[in-house]
C-alpha cells in the first residue's frame, strides 16, 4: 500500500481559559467563548482555497471529544461526519490545570517544569514524551485506517484538535522541534503524508494562516 494523503490539523477556537492564558488541558472540558465563535467564522473565510473546497463536500473530521474541539468542528465543517478520538485530546497538565503563569510563579514544581522546557512529567499529569506518544498513536492509527479504507487516497482527512496535539503529532512525524509547530486558535497545518504499509512519512507541510492572534 503506497499512497499520499493530505491531512489538515486545526486547533480549536478560543475559550475563556485561552483568553486568560491558563493551562487548559485534558481535564478541563470548557466550551468556546462567544468571541472564539466569532473569530472562527471570520478565520474560515481566510482559509486556503483547497480547504474551502474540502468544506463543501461534507468531509470526515477526526475530532478530540472535548467540547471546544467538537464545537469548532460544527462551526467550521457543518454536516461533516465526526469521528471522536480521545487520544488526540490536549496534554494532561495535572496539578497545573486551570492555572496561569501568575498563579504558578511561586510554585517550585512549576519552575522545575519550565526549566525542563516543559518536558518533565507533571504531578498527576503527563510528560511531554507520554503526551507525544499518545497523540501520535491516535493520529497515525486514524490515518492508516482511512488509507486502508480508501484505496484512491483522494479524500483529505481533517483533525480538529488542540495546540499541544498539533505540536506533538508534527514534531513526531517530521523530527523537527516541538515548539516550531505552535499555532493560534483556529490556525493549523496542512501536511502531505506518504503511507507505505504501516509507516507514515512527512512529504511536505505548510501553515494554513499567518498573523493569527495566539
Amino acid at each position: 500500500m503506497r499512497k499520499t494523503i493530505t491531512c489538515y490539523l486545526i486547533r480549536h477556537g478560543r475559550t475563556r481559559g485561552n483568553l486568560e492564558k491558563r493551562y487548559i488541558g485534558r481535564n478541563i472540558d470548557e466550551p468556546l467563548s462567544s468571541a472564539g465563535r466569532r473569530e472562527l467564522l471570520q478565520l474560515k473565510k481566510e482559509y486556503p482555497h483547497e480547504l474551502q473546497e474540502v468544506t463543501r463536500h461534507h468531509p470526515t473530521v477526526v475530532t478530540s471529544p472535548m467540547k471546544r474541539a467538537i464545537e469548532t468542528a460544527d462551526l467550521l465543517f457543518p454536516g461533516a461526519d465526526l469521528i471522536r478520538e480521545p487520544r488526540i485530546e490536549e496534554m494532561d497538565f495535572g496539578i497545573f490545570e486551570g492555572k496561569n503563569y501568575q498563579e504558578l510563579s511561586g510554585d517550585l514544581r512549576y519552575q522545575a517544569w519550565i526549566s525542563s522546557f516543559c518536558r518533565e512529567k507533571i504531578l498527576e499529569g503527563e510528560s511531554m514524551e507520554e503526551f507525544c506518544r499518545r497523540s501520535y498513536l491516535g493520529f497515525s492509527s486514524r490515518v492508516l485506517e482511512v488509507a486502508k479504507a480508501d484505496p484512491s487516497g483522494n479524500a483529505p482527512l481533517i483533525f480538529l484538535c488542540h495546540g499541544g496535539t498539533i505540536m506533538a503529532v508534527l514534531s513526531r512525524l517530521t523530527g523537527e522541534d516541538y515548539y516550531s509547530f505552535q499555532v493560534g486558535n483556529g490556525d493549523g497545518f496542512c501536511i502531505e503524508i506518504g503511507v507505505n504499509e504501516d509507516e507514515l512519512t512527512a512529504i511536505s507541510y505548510h501553515r494554513l494562516l499567518f498573523g493569527v492572534p495566539s
